[in-house]
C-alpha cells in the first residue's frame, strides 16, 4: 500500500534513506510503501548543529494513509453507512466521503443600494 509522508517544516527535509536520498519540499509529501515510510519514520536523525530550530533531531514528518484501504486489507466487515448508500469499514472513511458531498452554499449579499430599494 502506498502512503503519504508530509513534511510539516518551512523547510526542506533531507535525509539519505537506504542508500537514496530522499528529499520533501516544506508543507509537501512524498509517495512511498507503507513499509518503508514506518522504517523511514522510525529511524534517528542526528542532530544538527547548524543554529536553526527545525535541525533539533526529531523529524517534522507525519504519516498520511488510506485507513479505508488498510481496513480493507485487513478484511474488516463494512460496519458505516453514508447518506447516499455508500458502506464503509472505518469512521474516517465515511467522514471523508460525508464531507465530500457536503455543498458549501455561497452567501451573495447585494450592494447597500439595493437592500435599501428592498426596504422602501
Amino acid at each position: 500500500m502506498i502512503v503519504k509522508v508530509w513534511n510539516d517544516s518551512s523547510l526542506t527535509y533531507k535525509e539519505i534513506f537506504q542508500d537514496e536520498l530522499i528529499e520533501i519540499p516544506p508543507h509537501g509529501f512524498v509517495s512511498m510503501p507503507r513499509s518503508k515510510a514506518v522504517t523511514f519514520l522510525g529511524g534517528y536523525r542526528p542532530f544538527q548543529r547548524d543554529g536553526a530550530q527545525e535541525n533539533r533531531g526529531e523529524k517534522p514528518l507525519r504519516l498520511e494513509e488510506d485507513v479505508e484501504a488498510l481496513a480493507e486489507k485487513y478484511d474488516q466487515p463494512l460496519k458505516y453507512h453514508s447518506s447516499d448508500g455508500t458502506n464503509f469499514r472505518t469512521k474516517e472513511g465515511l467522514r471523508k466521503h460525508e464531507e465530500s458531498l457536503t455543498v458549501k452554499r455561497e452567501i451573495i449579499t447585494g450592494s447597500e443600494e439595493s437592500v435599501k430599494r428592498k426596504k422602501a
